[in-house]
């Protein structure tokens, strides 16, 4: 299927029982050649690009893991691939995990929690490749805030859907 992609399931070895598991349903890019890459990363011989839409062991661990993604609840999404699939724009992006980047919890020590999610943004940035962008999603706990970071010209620009100003956890996170 030259430029399209199709509704799969994605399998692994059952360490436990022997056999597959069937660990998502995504959508597979059948148009990928081995030096395709996946958030940087080489596909390599007999691999395509999967989009996860709907996690069924969501611990598994990624055939193909990346600094963004490890397990199958890390990779879930894939809109701007499904949208830009096939244009090459879905290259130039690349998301933040979500999860690994959420507000301060209680009974933390915050600047430490700060300083520990701020490394992990600094991991990525650092080992992207020339022309990049990030997008990062946010909660402070009271609405969403899309961060778009450039590391090539060290800059962030992010869109506050109600208007209101980032929390403090926010800009720390970004200042640090």
């Amino acid at each position: 299927m030259p430029n399209g992609s199709k509704e799969c399931q994605l399998f692994l070895p059952d360490l436990v029982n022997g056999g597959d598991v069937i660990v998502a349903i995504g959508r597979a890019y059948m148009d990928c050649i081995p030096t395709d890459t996946v958030h940087g990363i080489p596909l390599g011989d007999e691999n395509v690009r999967v989009t996860i839409t709907v996690p069924k062991l969501k611990c598994a661990l990624l055939p193909i893991p990346t600094n963004e993604a490890t397990c199958i609840e890390e990779a879930i999404g894939g809109y701007l691939a499904d949208c830009c699939g096939g244009t090459g724009m879905d290259q130039r992006f690349e998301f933040i995990c979500l999860v690994l980047v959420s507000p301060v919890q209680q009974n933390v020590d915050r600047a430490a929690y700060v300083r520990e999610r701020a490394e992990y943004i600094l991991r990525i940035l650092r080992n992207a490749p020339k022309g990049k962008w990030f997008l990062m999603s946010y909660n402070s706990g009271q609405h969403w805030i899309l961060a778009v970071i450039d590391p090539l010209d060290d800059s962030v620009l992010y869109f506050k859907p109600l208007g209101n100003e980032p929390g403090d956890d926010f800009k720390d996170l970004i200042t640090t």
